[in-house]
């Protein structure tokens, strides 16, 4: 019953970023070719977060997952966060940290085990997930 209730509780919060969106308070990235842009993407309990370079939206993105942490009870943990910022200068991107309390990455980094970098992924790069999931399909 719990992940259940962790999908229901995972969707209400995708659909308050979207009413968000919506309304104008906060942006998430391609708004040209999405109303409202793309703001997250989730797998099980990994969410990536999308806004765009704006302080002001970035304050009421902030206040939204305050929000969602007093209306659910769920705790996002910041200090496990990182703040990967593209085209922004380092001044900038520590603001933004400071703001959401986590620290600033940087690419490349790995998203359920799959790394993610602006390069085309090479063979050498993905062949330990492809390793790991013919091991488990072994046995």
């Amino acid at each position: 019953m719990s992940p259940l209730l962790f999908n229901l509780v995972a969707d209400l919060f995708t659909r308050m970023l979207m009413k968000a969106a919506s309304h104008g308070l906060i942006s998430g990235l391609l708004t040209d070719l999405f109303q409202g842009g793309i703001i997250s993407l989730q797998y099980a309990d990994d969410t990536l977060l999308f806004l765009q370079n704006d302080i002001d939206k970035a304050r009421h993105f902030k206040w939204l997952l305050a929000c969602f942490e007093q209306l659910s009870g769920m705790k996002i943990n910041f200090e496990k966060s990182n703040l990967v910022a593209l085209g922004l200068e380092e001044e900038e991107s520590n603001l933004f940290a400071r703001l959401f309390c986590c620290k600033v990455g940087d690419f490349p980094f790995n998203y359920l085990g799959v790394p993610l970098h602006y390069n085309k992924l090479t063979r050498e790069d993905i062949q330990p997930v492809v390793d790991k999931i013919i091991k488990r399909i072994a046995g």
